[in-house]
């Protein structure tokens, strides 16, 4: 398993708005609803957790990415870019 160290932090987003709830995509709509939009709205940080590599791996994957991203494989290994396996022949 990994050494590293791993986080999640979850942010807790607040909206409100008149004649219904608002639509957003993502963090950038949903920053521009509020601060410039018609909804007014308080971000609060809510809470850090450490967490094991492994776990980040699920995390990965529940949040659409996979655990390459962290350079991790499936089980919560370092990937070892240093082999040979990207060798063109």
């Amino acid at each position: 398993m990994s050494s590293r160290k791993f986080f999640k932090t979850v942010i807790t987003v607040t909206v409100l708005s008149e004649d219904g709830p608002p639509e957003w995509n993502n963090l950038h709509d949903l920053h521009y609803l509020v601060e410039q939009g018609p909804c007014v709205g308080k971000f609060g940080l809510g809470n850090t957790t450490k967490v094991t590599a492994k776990r980040m791996v699920g995390e990965l994957l529940d949040a659409g990415s996979g655990p390459d991203f962290f350079q991790l494989d499936e089980d919560g290994n370092d990937i070892d870019h240093g082999s040979d396996s990207h060798a063109d022949g």
